[in-house]
């Protein structure tokens, strides 16, 4: 896979590791939370998937304004440090649904949040910036992969390991997993010897 000049290694295992970190945020969002539902909110079975698709809905409402603004926080504020600190709230969100029981209007509040604060590290430009444009369709197997393994833990082992373990401490562990691996994240995305190569080429 070609690099452009001056992209390490770190930036790279950093981008995917943020494929990753969104991945794993989705599915559980998407997926996961109709066990939590009926653990900690008292949503029987029957009730608990379309609970979570209205959850989802609204949480998709409130992130189409804001989608539309974070292209220009991302140009305008350092970007690793808005993704490093956006998705280590998103795993603090994460966390904070085990601590409550009502949906209304406690966990669609939670959720909504959650939700916004993902959108910078779904529409951070790193391939742009990391990857040569001749390698970018080796980059899509390699990200679809990683995309595969966030997902498969966010639905095929939480389904698992809800049946022997507390669904809260599952959710917490995802939560932590995030924070400690967003924060690596803002230390590996360092963009700074490519922009110093970029100002050199002009």
């Amino acid at each position: 896979m070609d690099l452009i000049p001056g992209t390490t290694r770190v930036n790279v295992v950093s981008m995917f590791t943020l494929t990753f970190i969104t991945a794993l945020y989705f599915y559980i969002k998407t997926g996961a939370l109709t066990y939590l539902l009926v653990n900690d909110y008292g949503v029987s079975t029957s009730d608990s998937t379309q609970v979570s698709s209205s959850l989802n809905l609204y949480g998709t409402i409130a992130m189409v304004p804001c989608d539309l603004m974070s292209g220009v926080l991302l140009d305008l504020v350092s970007r690793r440090l808005l993704i490093a600190v956006t998705m280590s709230l998103c795993g603090f969100f994460l966390i904070m649904q085990t601590l409550f029981s009502e949906v209304y209007p406690t966990l669609l509040l939670v959720f909504i949040m959650y939700a916004i604060l993902a959108i910078p590290g779904f529409n951070a430009p790193y391939t742009s910036i990391f990857i040569s444009k001749q390698s970018y369709g080796t980059m899509n197997i390699y990200s679809s992969f990683v995309n595969l393994l966030g997902s498969s833990i966010a639905t095929s082992v939480t389904i698992n390991l809800q049946t022997r373990i507390n669904i809260n401490y599952i959710f917490d562990a995802y939560g932590v997993l995030i924070i400690i691996l967003s924060c690596l994240i803002g230390l590996g995305l360092n963009e700074s010897k490519i922009q110093r190569h970029v100002v050199t080429q002009t």
